[in-house]
């Protein structure tokens, strides 16, 4: 599977666009962003380059503690209070050392955020290489949270060397516990073949089970398999569909895209004012195909926004 890079964005139609309160109408070469050889399939933003949800870092902390030892269980709760700053001033170097104690005193839960610490350098200074120690060490203990975050590292090649086989293994783990990131992430290596030997089936099963669980990465990529139609038969309604579900949800990537299919026409009528909706919605967000649009149809938004400091 191709990871779902292409060219830059087309806008191949006269529309008439709705800007800052005016009529402003457009010839197709006006509002064109292409390569010279950029065809409809190649038209498709490079979403996937820019986002950063496969090999992403879940940093959710307020996990309760694993251990039943009182003095460990204080340790890791004054860690987590110190934290996130509740019932004294939010410190994360105290809270660092606290969770250290926890964590070497055998707490899973302690372990997993100590390694999430360590990979963000919050109270500590950064170490990939004491990240990935401390969720091995929480991921040995049956910790679904850390069996992801260790196969992200893995897969990226931080603190050790890449290996995108050993990753798959940890993937497993956390899907084993339902847990959707994974999903997500174990799905894109079995569609491409990254490590696993290719699984069309499954991979698709697994985004469709992460859709199911709110994943707005796997929902993403499961309408972009039926924009493209290279696993599945090209569904454009479908894919408009679960796009739009997306970016109503803040999904850039889907925001982008839907702006996309609207000004294409494709899976449904076009629609000039739902295509500046999305692409301004998208590029708040720093969405860059939604950018040079905008630079080109609206740039008076987007000189607004740098104003702004969005």
């Amino acid at each position: 599977m191709k990871k779902f890079y292409s060219k830059f964005f087309v806008v191949s139609i006269v529309c008439t666009c709705f800007i800052s309160g005016h009529v402003r109408s457009m010839d197709a070469d006006a509002i064109a962003l292409m390569t010279n050889d950029t065809t409809e399939a190649q038209a498709v933003n490079s979403a996937k380059k820019n986002q950063s949800s496969v090999a992403r870092i879940d940093s959710r902390a307020a996990v309760p503690s694993s251990t039943s030892n009182s003095s460990t269980k204080n340790e890791f709760e004054t860690g987590i209070a110190y934290y996130y700053g509740e019932g004294r001033e939010q410190d994360f170097s105290q809270a660092f050392f606290w969770l250290k104690k926890a964590a070497e005193h055998g707490d899973a839960n302690a372990q997993y955020n100590l390694g999430n610490m360590f990979f963000s350098g919050t109270g500590t200074t950064k170490d990939d290489v004491q990240s990935r120690y401390w969720l091995e060490k929480a991921t040995k203990s049956g910790h679904i949270l850390a069996a992801h975050n260790l196969a992200v590292l893995w897969l990226k090649g931080l603190g050790g060397k890449q290996d995108s086989a050993k990753a798959a293994i940890y993937l497993e783990v956390a899907v084993r516990g339902n847990y959707a990131p994974a999903k997500h992430t174990l799905a894109r290596m079995l569609l491409e073949g990254d490590g696993v030997d290719r699984d069309t089936p499954r991979g698709i099963t697994l985004l469709k089970e992460g859709v199911a669980q709110g994943n707005l990465d796997s929902k993403y990529d499961l309408a972009y398999i039926y924009f493209k139609g290279e696993y599945i038969t090209k569904n454009y309604s479908f894919a408009l569909k679960e796009f739009e579900s997306a970016a109503k949800k803040g999904h850039a990537d889907s925001q982008y895209m839907t702006g996309y299919m609207y000004a294409k026409a494709l899976g449904t009528s076009q629609n000039d004012e739902k295509v500046l909706y999305w692409m301004r919605a998208a590029g708040l967000q720093g969405q860059s195909k939604a950018l040079k649009f905008l630079e080109i149809v609206d740039p008076k938004f987007l000189r607004n926004m740098k104003i702004e400091g969005k």
